[in-house]
């Protein structure tokens, strides 16, 4: 009995600690190993020109000199998957209408070095889009909504989509489209902005890029100038009701599977905000598919972009049959 009487004030004294253990002091506790070894440096700008292979279709200093579907080949050989139990993985970077520096592009594209995507879409500003296609160092085809960065066997593009060989038998599509979202930092401006919305002609667009696409497997990445239908509840955000956008009320009516919503329980305990301005916070950047299975999705920060523009990324692993 004494001996338990000892043990409660024990339990007690763990019991008030982990209750005061924030999320910010377990950060702060963290070390990383030092690596054994030197990093490799792989931004093409730092290495040495004279062992970089030649760089098929460089991109042009004048951006104007760009037609629609670019392609810009920096490496050579194309890398296949299993074609029984087909999965990859895509990253939706959305760079923003801001123009990034060489540096600030650098400290983006290093911050996501370490996840293997097999594809990347960059989208915002065209300008945006290549150097972040040429920091990356890997093969690129640039459409007239986005940058497609991949690792597979590109085959044909009309300058809205590409498609590209996953594996033996099993092709995919993929499009783009990126609009400037001109997302308020008040509630107080929330009416006027969504009311715009309805008739901005931005679901038209979409559409024309959607109906283009033949393959049944299919991928749209979409930074879009509105939120969608799926997260505005009453029980999500205090400024938001239950409202309609058409740009999502579109894709969902057409078949399309919101990636990120079809993997997570719901609007009110996953936001999986992708801007932040001010008060406001929304998920504006969007990984729809067709004809495939989203397993996985997550939004996460992004040094150099979030901290600085209040954007995050969006991966998600996909299952095509």
């Amino acid at each position: 009995m004494r001996k338990g009487l000892a043990v409660l004030p024990l339990m007690l004294l763990m019991l008030s600690s982990c209750i005061s253990y924030t999320v910010e002091m377990g950060y702060s506790r963290i070390e990383l190993p030092e690596q054994s070894g030197a990093k490799v440096e792989t931004r093409y700008r730092l290495i040495d020109p004279d062992s970089l292979p030649v760089i098929q279709n460089p991109y042009p200093d004048n951006l104007s000199e760009i037609s629609y579907p670019y392609l810009y080949e920096p490496i050579t050989g194309a890398e296949l998957k299993d074609s029984v139990i087909t999965e990859i993985s895509l990253m939706a970077v959305p760079l923003g209408y801001s123009v990034l520096t060489d540096e600030e592009i650098e400290t983006i594209i290093s911050a996501l070095s370490d996840i293997p995507a097999d594809f990347i879409v960059l989208t915002g500003s065209l300008e945006n889009q290549v150097k972040g296609a040429a920091n990356a160092g890997m093969n690129a085809v640039t459409l007239e909504g986005g940058t497609v960065l991949f690792r597979s066997e590109y085959l044909t593009s009309d300058g809205q989509s590409a498609s590209f060989r996953i594996a033996d038998g099993k092709d995919i599509e993929i499009a783009s489209a990126s609009f400037d979202s001109m997302m308020p930092s008040s509630p107080a401006d929330i009416v006027s902005w969504t009311d715009a919305m309805q008739d901005s002609g931005d679901a038209e667009k979409v559409k024309s890029i959607t109906d283009g696409m033949d393959d049944p497997e299919r991928i749209l990445v979409l930074s879009s100038s509105e939120p969608s239908t799926l997260d505005w509840t009453m029980l999500t955000l205090r400024y938001r009701g239950e409202k309609n956008f058409p740009i999502s009320d579109q894709l969902l009516s057409d078949g399309w599977t919101d990636a990120y919503r079809a993997t997570h329980f719901s609007p009110e305990t996953d936001v999986g905000a992708t801007r932040v301005n001010g008060s406001i916070y929304e998920r504006m950047d969007f990984i729809y598919t067709k004809g495939m299975m989203p397993s996985w999705a997550i939004a996460f920060p992004v040094k150099g972009l979030t901290d600085v523009y209040g954007i995050s990324v969006l991966l998600a692993d996909i299952i095509i049959p």
